[in-house]
């Protein structure tokens, strides 16, 4: 009940959130892969490529890959504030 309460004055809007990896600089003094998740919600999307970083490379190319998310944000109808 309380969540229906909540969301009394809040108008729901969906969004499409477009995220393109290029690359990540990260300098560690082993070997490691790297991965990129986005989360919003209960809503997960991860990178398929896992590029590895050491020492002497320390730049992960994950070649413009794309990640893609929907979800829903609440805007307060008095205030216009998400």
């Amino acid at each position: 009940m309380a969540r229906f309460v909540k969301k009394l004055g809040t108008a729901s809007v969906r969004y499409l959130f477009d995220l393109t990896l290029h690359e990540v600089d990260i300098r560690v003094p082993y070997v490691v892969n790297v991965g990129v998740v986005l989360i919003r919600g209960d809503k997960r999307m991860q990178s398929k490529l896992e590029p590895q970083v050491c020492s002497e490379n320390s730049k992960a190319n994950f070649n413009d890959e794309k990640l893609q998310i929907v979800c829903s944000m609440y805007k307060d109808k008095q205030t216009g504030v998400f």
